[in-house]
């Protein structure tokens, strides 16, 4: 019966892999190796097997920043130990495991760097038998390329001995101390190619003779061809841009794709009217764009994306004709949040992008401060 149990455990976890195998192919994942030191405790391996070296290959699908599936192999290979086997029983003559398991991995602060946890349920070979094995992980993270992480970590592994036959129903614990290298997509993205802006004029072609078309309004039926008084068709708005101190205050946020810093086509307009406004009033000389965070998220991880996203703005607002000297783009990460409360109201106003007068006014400062 135990022996029936343990082969469907397995079939179970080899077809898991095989699902999980392509979409792990295509999707974004982080990479992670690691390798350390480990020691059974408790039971009677704790007696009889000593230390030993253990390493891990993972793969982490993630949905958000804060959470993702992890796919984990991992292993170990022990020396026997010092302690003498049960009277009668033999020592153990191979003291190795090696398991596979599925589970999540948390990363608090919403950052690939940083304190991550990590658990996971699985199936663990121990000699010639197939057991079910936990396996416990914490660690921390330090970026050490634009793509690469580094830092230590402390697990927890246990191999479930099943109680009913077992000649020793002890479960093996190993605690284990190590290091590990990731791989992922690494910091912010940089800010993607500005979208179709308007044509530059050129020679227009010949008039064509045509006949003029009656206006249209929002409400007139398809199909209607009478008379429809122009005067009486509602204008598009345009977004009002106004000078309050030092600052040129738009009437709406900019907004971003999550976590990125390409802007958002429901911006567009509102850029190209800051645009022109600048463009209309060449006394403000050079205008400073401020990008900022709100506070979740590591410090480095929040400043380059302020910087980004900022620089995405002023390439955007070089493209719809303001000189590229007369802008300057600035991150400042979370350090200046504009609201201290902690729920989502507060982080959306301090989610933004600020567009400052360098050499405005004494006054104008004055007012801004």
């Amino acid at each position: 019966m135990a022996r029936s149990t343990r082969r469907v455990c397995l079939e179970r976890s080899l077809a898991l892999a095989i699902v999980l195998t392509p979409l792990l192919a295509r999707a974004e994942v982080r990479l992670r190796a690691e390798a350390g030191g480990g020691r059974f405790v408790g039971g009677w391996q704790g007696h009889e097997i000593g230390v030993g070296g253990v390493y891990g290959l993972s793969a982490e699908l993630f949905g958000s920043r804060r959470l993702g599936f992890e796919a984990r192999l991992f292993g170990g290979q022990f020396l026997t130990g010092s302690g003498a086997p049960e009277p009668g029983l033999a020592r153990a003559n191979d003291p190795s495991f090696l398991g596979l398991t599925f589970g999540l991995r948390a990363h608090p602060f919403a950052d690939l760097s940083g304190i991550w946890i990590a658990a996971g349920f699985g199936g663990a070979r121990t000699g010639s038998l197939l057991r079910p094995a936990l396996d416990l992980r914490i660690g921390q993270d330090f970026r050490v390329g634009t793509y690469t992480t580094f830092g230590p970590w402390v697990g927890y592994t246990q191999i479930i001995q099943p109680d009913s036959g077992a000649l020793r129903p002890e479960d093996g614990r190993a605690l284990m101390l190590g290091v590990g290298f990731g791989f992922d997509e690494g910091l912010p993205r940089a800010p993607k190619p500005p979208p179709t802006l308007p044509i530059v004029a050129v020679k227009p072609a010949p008039p064509v003779e045509a006949k003029p078309e009656p206006p249209k309004c929002p409400g007139v039926p398809d199909g209607y061809d009478g008379p429809v008084d122009e005067n009486e068709c509602p204008k598009p708005e345009t977004p009002v841009v106004k000078v309050v101190g030092a600052e040129i205050k738009l009437p709406d946020r900019i907004y971003f794709e999550f976590a990125h810093a390409e802007v958002r086509a429901e911006s567009f307009p509102l850029l190209q009217a800051l645009a022109s406004f600048i463009v209309a009033h060449p006394e403000y000389g050079v205008v400073q764009i401020h990008g900022h965070t709100d506070e979740i998220g590591g410090d480095e991880w929040n400043q380059k994306l302020s910087e980004a996203r900022a620089a995405s703005v002023r390439q955007l607002l070089v493209e719809y004709g303001v000189p590229s000297h007369r802008l300057v783009a600035k991150g400042f990460g979370k350090k200046r949040p504009r609201n201290l409360g902690k729920d989502d109201l507060a982080r959306q106003e301090n989610r933004r992008v600020e567009v400052i007068i360098e050499h405005a006014p004494t006054d104008a400062k004055e007012a801004k401060k």
